[in-house]
């Protein structure tokens, strides 16, 4: 295999790797979402809460997501009136949303901008080009990797209060 093909096979598995990980995190943002505010009378009532989240928040785009999150899990929101007997909402610090915010909006602008500019304007056949790529879905992938382990902790501690839907 001569030097030009390994740049270009390295910068497409990086591609893979990117897409992968921006859609893994995509999906645990969904599930915090998903779980972020729920009402229920009873277990029945809160498994069907939980679908009916995860079915609205399915269809939403990263940056939808992005919107959602800083919505709805915001401690300082007022809380109103409660409408059934329980309800279960992740509350999170002002300046915790705010970090997440902003991190998950670079996050959806750079995945846009990957998507829709960065791929169409890579030429496979060129080093430089290659090179270019790798440098950039490397740091990109460096930039994940923290949001991916918030999202992912925070589903996990969600899972060991034991009442809720895996």
């Amino acid at each position: 295999m001569d030097h030009e093909e390994n740049y270009r096979d390295s910068a497409l598995k990086k591609i893979g790797k990117n897409v992968v990980n921006l859609q893994r995190l995509e999906s645990l943002l969904k599930s915090v979402i998903a779980l972020a505010n729920l009402q229920f009378d009873d277990a029945d009532t809160l498994n069907q809460s939980v679908i009916e989240n995860q079915k609205r928040v399915s269809q939403f785009t990263l940056g939808g997501l992005v919107s959602e999150f800083e919505n709805n899990l915001d401690s300082t929101r007022d809380q109103g009136q409660l409408k059934t007997d329980y309800s279960f909402s992740i509350l999170l610090e002002p300046e915790f949303i705010q970090d997440r915010v902003a991190a998950f909006r670079y996050i959806a602008k750079e995945r846009n901008g990957l998507i829709h500019h960065r791929l169409s304007s890579f030429n496979e056949n060129s080093n430089d080009s290659c090179k270019e790529l790798i440098a950039f879905l490397d740091e990109q992938d460096r930039r994940l990797k923290p949001e991916f382990e918030i999202l992912n902790d925070i589903i996990t501690d969600l899972k060991s209060v034991g009442r809720l839907p895996a």
